[in-house]
């Protein structure tokens, strides 16, 4: 297939008149793709800073349209793009949920539950100790995993208190 000039998005913020990518340099092709992305970076206790997202170009082949499953997008090879543009409770499809458990051995692998096997990051456990917490998907159907955000081992709730920010 032929590479075209496309619109896209990126997310930036601007010192001094300079656009700065925030984190990831990616150009995401669909505006809601960036706004996730830019609420996700803007979670970050330690970012303080104001985020745009900016149109820009860039060379590719349109991404085709997307599925539908009960009024959420299913998220495939071609729509992934990174879990920081994903939000909690979006759609993937199973053969891209291999695929990130192919990358590392997985934290936990059940049938309802699987989780991407290096913590994302740490939580305050309901005993008070610190626990880390893994990227995990539960099973939504054949096929179909529902992302859930960053949980303890073996859960698919997130709970826990973050840790503060120093």
């Amino acid at each position: 297939m032929m590479l075209q000039t496309l619109k896209g998005y990126k997310v930036v913020y601007n010192i001094k008149g300079y656009d700065i990518i925030a984190g990831n340099s990616q150009i995401f092709p669909k505006r809601h793709i960036a706004e996730i992305y830019k609420r996700n970076y803007e979670s970050h206790p330690w970012f303080h800073e104001e985020l745009i997202i900016r149109e820009a170009d860039y060379e590719g082949v349109p991404l085709s349209e997307s599925i539908i499953i009960n009024g959420r997008e299913l998220i495939d090879r071609e729509h992934y793009f990174g879990l920081d543009a994903c939000e909690v409770g979006c759609y993937i499809t199973e053969d891209l949920l291999d695929e990130l458990l192919g990358m590392l051995p997985p934290a936990c692998t059940r049938s309802d539950c699987s989780q991407i096997g290096e913590p994302v990051s740490h939580r305050i456990a309901e005993n008070g100790f610190e626990k880390p917490t893994y990227a995990t998907f539960k099973k939504v159907e054949a096929g179909i995993w529902e992302y859930c955000g960053d949980c303890f081992r073996g859960e698919n709730v997130c709970s826990g208190i973050e840790l503060p920010y120093l």
